[in-house]
């Protein structure tokens, strides 16, 4: 549930939102070992003949191929308590591995569960709702997503829910709430628009934090947005609809390995450059980090991770996608790249020519992985006799 200032209807509207250690470093088979070294960067090389796909696991957390790897991962999540259900450590797990911002792309291929949690992390109601349906739904639970209005009409909210032993269940993923009703069950969007009371006077209210920008300067001590009486006009309102839209999903490719190194080439995290990243309004993303992969000069061929495509430097010919280029320079080629592909996904950049060494910048979703502050790094799926790795 957001405000009208932070609504997305059919576009995304603005908003604004706020939200050295030991390192160790292990490659796949455990050799290399280094404690107590303050870590800036990590620069992973392949020095073989050929192409090498492997993964990196970065504070513990592992990149993610497809939608499966993900729900393996929730699965394994330690319970909240004895038997805890899939859609309830999904909700968990979505809460922690994004934050509330203005998106970075308004077409769909921003609500890719896979392209979400490694690269963007942040976005509206919408992308993290979609993500949770996307992912119960594969889980295979009967899912759907509902999109509700105010009753000016200047307000609203999307959320999913899951229908459990004939039941509809909304968790909200945006709000970090579900909310619970006289029969210790958690309640669905027909259930709040019939029992409003359910949000203003909550039984077994979480933590939340979101407040309205009104009650930050209230006395006592402010309601959290998600049990306000705003909130509970917007689900008793009756401008409701199931929202079909949310239930698409872009055509992601798949991919074999997280990362893929052609010879010689090498992949450096975080890239610590002067780039500013906007949202699909304009506005500058407070909280990300940046990948930097360098193919050498004289390669040509193909690169597909499942990461976000930022930006391209160097000098020769490149295809993004099926559409061709000439690198110029670095900053003709951001230009046109940000102008005129950002509201699609690149999936795959070709090299056709490489008359220098060309640099690519991928998005890394900072919540989960934080690049500035790693505290465990491993490589997986990779002969190590062809990987090196610095860090310093």
């Amino acid at each position: 549930m957001i405000p009208d200032i932070f609504r997305r209807n059919s576009k995304k509207s603005q908003l604004t939102l706020l939200l050295l250690l030991t390192f160790i470093i292990l490659t796949s088979c455990g050799g290399n070992v280094n404690n107590g070294n303050e870590i800036s960067h990590i620069r992973i090389t392949n020095d073989g003949e050929s192409h090498i796909g492997f993964n990196a696991v970065v504070n513990g957390k592992s990149f993610h191929t497809t939608e499966d790897d993900i729900i393996a991962e929730i699965n394994n999540l330690p319970s909240d308590y004895r038997n805890e259900p899939f859609h309830k450590k999904l909700w968990r797990y979505l809460i922690k591995s994004r934050y509330f911002f203005a998106p970075y792309t308004g077409d769909t291929w921003g609500h890719s569960p896979v392209l979400y949690l490694n690269s963007i992390g942040f976005g509206l109601c919408d992308d993290v709702t979609s993500v949770y349906y996307a992912l119960a739904s594969r889980f295979g639970h009967k899912t759907r997503v509902w999109d509700l209005y105010g009753p000016d009409f200047k307000s609203g909210h999307v959320v999913p829910e899951v229908l459990i032993e004939d039941r509809w269940e909304m968790y909200d993923p945006s709000m970090e709430v579900y909310y619970w009703n006289e029969n210790d069950q958690v309640a669905g969007v027909e259930e709040l628009y019939s029992s409003p009371h359910l949000i203003t006077r909550p039984i077994n209210p979480f933590p939340v934090t979101h407040f309205s920008a009104s009650a930050l300067t209230s006395d006592p001590p402010p309601t959290p947005y998600a049990y306000t009486q705003r909130v509970a006009n917007v689900y008793s309102s009756g401008h409701h609809r199931i929202e079909p839209l949310y239930h698409h999903q872009a055509d992601v490719p798949k991919y074999d390995h997280p990362f893929s190194l052609p010879p010689k080439a090498y992949l450096e995290f975080p890239a610590e450059i002067d780039h500013t990243l906007k949202s699909a309004l304009g506005t500058d993303v407070p909280s990300y980090n940046l990948m930097r992969l360098v193919l050498p000069k004289g390669w040509s061929g193909s690169v597909k991770l499942p990461l976000v495509f930022v930006t391209i430097s160097g000098s020769g010919s490149i295809s993004l996608n099926e559409a061709v280029y000439n690198l110029d320079s670095p900053e003709i080629a951001k230009r046109m790249i940000i102008k005129k592909y950002k509201p699609k996904y690149i999936y795959q950049v070709s090299v056709n020519e490489s008359l220098s060494d060309i640099e690519i910048l991928f998005l890394v979703n900072k919540t989960r992985f934080d690049l500035d502050n790693i505290s465990s790094f491993e490589i997986k799926g990779a002969d190590s006799n062809m990987l090196s790795v610095v860090y310093n």
